[in-house]
Parts: structure tokens; sequence; C-alpha cells
């Protein structure tokens, strides 16, 4: 069983919003070539069946994004490149300054949404550092770390990946996640280092935690202050 997904945040979100717009937006510079109206769904439906390879990229792409797989970017950016390719064509048929407008426009758009994307993937909270084959899980630095739930249960456990957002907390044993906000407690050096924040993945015995910093635990002291500590000290996860 793979990565599990409890929340998916605005940028998921987003990202899917605006790869159904793309295929409205191809449909739209179609209409504007033939003259014909943006409200026609007849020709949206024949234009999907028509240009299959782009709907085919779309249904791939959205489900890719939808389930935050890794290969996700590699479809996103080919579908992002089909429909700015074949807006380009459309331009260099009849040279309509529309089109090319409209279509440099969405280069800027669905560029801004691809870095976007690759970033969000770069988030601690999606990827463990370790496999479900894995015997013994080592964790690349030894943490004190403890989960307290909303029910008062504490979970002990260890980061295998961590950034300045989030991190993947793995657990000494299994633990039923909860969709509620959790207290994450770090002991470095005889000090406690609070943040509250949901479990959005779950792989095996680990969760990735994504913080809400605008919910403060009961201390002064948080991830931020803990994360710019381990940085500057060299304590950096493998992903």
């Amino acid at each position: 069983m793979g990565l599990k997904l409890y929340r998916r945040n605005t940028t998921i979100q987003n990202v899917l919003i605006v790869m159904v717009f793309s295929l409205f937006f191809l449909h739209i510079l179609y209409a504007i070539k033939n003259g014909d109206s943006a409200l026609n769904y007849t020709a949206f439906f024949e234009l999907l069946q028509t240009k299959w390879p782009i709907t085919l990229l779309f249904v791939l792409s959205f489900i890719s994004v939808f389930f935050v797989r890794a290969f996700s970017k590699y479809l996103l950016f080919a579908f992002f490149a089909g429909i700015f390719g074949l807006g380009f064509y459309l331009f260099f048929e009849n040279f309509n300054k529309i089109i090319l407008l409209l279509d440099l426009i969405y280069f800027f758009v669905s560029f801004y949404f691809m870095n976007l994307w690759n970033r969000e993937l770069d988030e601690a909270v999606y990827s463990p550092n370790f496999s479900l084959h894995d015997v013994e899980i080592r964790p690349p630095f030894s943490f004190n770390v403890t989960l307290e739930t909303d029910k008062g249960q504490k979970i002990n456990g260890n980061l295998t990946n961590w950034n300045k957002s989030g991190l993947f907390f793995v657990s000494e044993r299994p633990f039923q996640a909860t969709k509620k906000p959790i207290k994450l407690a770090v002991n470095f050096e005889d000090l406690i280092f609070e943040e509250i924040g949901l479990i959005v993945t779950k792989f095996g015995k680990g969760v990735g935690i994504r913080f809400n910093f605008n919910d403060h635990a009961n201390n002064f002291l948080g991830w931020k202050e803990f994360y710019k500590i381990i940085e500057d000290r060299g304590y950096r996860s493998k992903g």
C-alpha cells in the first residue's frame, strides 16, 4: 500500500482547477479560429474526441495530481505543453493575434502552476524516506519526538524527513491516524519545541504532518525555532 492522503490542500485543488480550465481554454481558442461560440458544448465534446491524446493526458495527469504521485510533474508538464503547443499551431494557421496573446498568457499561467506543483511535491509530508520493505527504519538523526492526539494519546517516535512547513513522523508502534489537529513536541537539549499540525498523509507506521502556524501550542518555542536550530547545525534530512 502506498502513500495515503488524508487532506488535499489548496495547491492541489488549484492545480486540478487549472487543468480543467485548460480544456475549456483550448475549446475557446478553436472557437475563435472557427468563428464559433465558446458556449457550443457540442463542439467542446467533439474537440475532446478529435484531440484524444490531450484528453488522455488530461485524465492521466488529473489522477496523478489528485493522488499526489511523484511522476505527476512529468504528466502535468506534457499536458500543459500540449495545450500550449496546440494554441501555437492554431496561431500559425491564420496568424490570429488574439489567439497568440491568449496562448502567451496561458504559457505564463501554466508555468506558474507547474512550478507551484513541483514545490508541492518537494514537501516533506509526501516523502517518508523509508520503504515498507525496510526491516528497520533508521532516521538520519535521533530526535526525541512525541505526537499527542486530540484525545490525549501520546505516541513516541522520530523524524525521517522535514522542511520549513512540515515533516514526516514515524512512530515506535502503529497508531490510528486522526483528521483532527495534533500536537507535536520535540525534546532537544532539554528544550521543548511544540507545534500544532494536521496529519495529511500516512505511510506504514509514519504520518506526514503539515503545520498550521496560525494555531499556536502553549509554548513560545515552535517548529520554526527548532527548524532554524537544526538547519544551522547541519541536521538535514535526505529528502
